[in-house]
């Protein structure tokens, strides 16, 4: 239970840096609701982590950035180029003070 908890917080952190990132069209729109969303959800996840939760998010971080390109795809209906593999180390999801670069 606590797994699937961190490893939905995670993915939703991934969602909205993609998200943020490289859906352009919507960003200026969305991008203050993204930012909120961001640091909600890493502020949620921060107060669940323990060393050995922060540890499984490490080995399953494919598994979750996978399930997290899968729905932005879905929802930006394929218009959007996402990365195969993720962007963005264990360490910059989880920083409260760190965003994805973006024009």
């Amino acid at each position: 239970e606590k797994k699937f908890r961190v490893a939905s917080l995670l993915e939703q952190i991934i969602r909205h840096f993609l998200l943020l990132q490289f859906w352009t069209e919507e960003r200026a729109y969305n991008q203050d609701h993204w930012e909120l969303e961001i640091v909600n959800f890493q502020i949620q996840l921060k107060r669940r982590l323990t060393t050995n939760l922060r540890n499984y998010l490490q080995n399953e971080l494919t598994n979750i950035y996978e399930d997290a390109v899968f729905f932005v795809r879905k929802k930006t209906k394929n218009k959007v180029t996402f990365p195969n593999t993720c962007p963005y180390s264990l360490e910059e999801l989880l920083d409260p003070n760190w965003l994805p670069p973006y024009e």
